[in-house]
């Protein structure tokens, strides 16, 4: 299980810091979000600086639009989706757990 993230605030140019309840903390770099779909509400009403947790754990600036906590926890700690699903250590490739690198590397241009 993922830590659940306890503190975050807004920094500029689109970045936040989180901290989480396992110790990981970190800025994450939200700039390429900006400007785009449905985070162009960020630019309205100052949203961005009004960042926070909500009810349900989520990094959220309101009721409908939040970002997945998990994957900002994997990214501060350098891991993508794929590996924290499934342990892409060369012990595993040795084992035969995962039978051809071509298929890892077709699962990761699906995430």
């Amino acid at each position: 299980m993922i830590a659940k993230p306890t503190l975050v605030k807004p920094l500029d140019n689109y970045a936040i810091y989180v901290q989480f309840s396992d110790g990981t903390q970190g800025t994450v770099d939200l700039s390429h979000l900006a400007h785009k779909g449905v985070f162009r509400q960020w630019d309205t009403n100052n949203l961005f600086s009004k960042v926070h947790i909500d009810d349900f754990g989520a990094i959220a600036w309101n009721e409908d639009l939040d970002i997945c906590p998990d994957n900002v926890w994997l990214q501060l700690n350098g891991r993508s989706e794929l590996e924290k699903n499934y342990d892409l250590s060369k012990a595993d490739h040795a084992a035969g757990k995962l039978a051809f690198s071509s298929d890892i590397d077709q699962l990761k241009t699906m995430l």
